[in-house]
C-alpha cells in the first residue's frame, strides 16, 4: 500500500492505520476533533483511491494500440484549436472594423455638430442685428408719425387761421 504522513506527520501505511487510529482517538476527547478525524481520514482514503483509478486510467490508454488514438486525438483538438482560433480572429477582426466604422461615424457626426453651432451661433447675431434694426425703424416710425402728426396739426392750424385772415380780410374788404 502508500505511504502517506498521517496528520501528526508520522508515516503510517494503511495496515497500521487502524493501531494509529485507535490512539489518536484516545488523545482527542471532543467529538468534534474525532468526527474531523475522522472525516480527513476518508478523505484521504477517497484520494489513495482516486489515485489509483488515475493511474489505471493512465495504463489502459497510454498502452501499445493507443499512441495512434492519442495522435489522432491531439491533431484533432489541434485542428480545433486553430479553427477556434481563426474564428475569433475573424470575429476580432469584424470587431474592429465595426468600431473604426463607428468612430468615423461619431466623428462625422461632431463635425457637422459643430457646423451647425457655428452657423447657429452667426444666425443668432444676424437675428439680434435684425432685432436691432427694427427696433430703430420702429423708434424713427413712431418719431416720423409723432412729427408727421404735429405737422398736420400746424397745417391744420394754419389753414384755420388762412381761413380767418381771408374771411377778415373779406370783412374787411366789404
Amino acid at each position: 500500500m502508500l505511504d502517506r504522513l498521517s496528520p501528526e506527520g508520522q508515516c503510517s501505511t494503511a495496515g497500521s492505520e487502524n493501531a494509529c487510529y485507535n490512539e489518536r482517538r484516545k488523545r482527542l476527547r471532543s467529538p468534534l476533533a474525532v468526527s474531523r478525524l475522522e472525516e480527513k481520514e476518508e478523505l484521504q482514503e477517497l484520494n489513495d483511491r482516486l489515485s489509483r483509478y488515475i493511474d489505471h486510467i493512465q495504463r489502459s490508454l497510454l498502452g501499445a494500440g493507443s499512441t495512434v488514438d492519442l495522435d489522432e486525438i491531439t491533431r484533432t483538438v489541434k485542428h480545433q484549436l486553430d479553427d477556434l482560433s481563426n474564428l475569433y480572429a475573424d470575429e476580432l477582426d469584424a470587431a474592429r472594423k465595426n468600431l473604426d466604422s463607428v468612430a468615423l461615424q461619431l466623428a462625422n457626426c461632431q463635425v457637422k455638430l459643430k457646423t451647425a453651432q457655428s452657423d447657429r451661433n452667426e444666425l443668432r447675431k444676424e437675428l439680434e442685428s435684425m432685432k436691432t434694426r427694427d427696433k430703430r425703424s420702429a423708434d424713427q416710425i413712431l418719431a416720423l408719425n409723432a412729427e408727421l402728426s404735429r405737422l398736420e396739426s400746424e397745417m391744420e392750424r394754419g389753414r384755420v387761421s388762412s381761413s380767418v385772415a381771408t374771411r377778415m380780410s373779406v370783412l374787411l374788404i366789404v
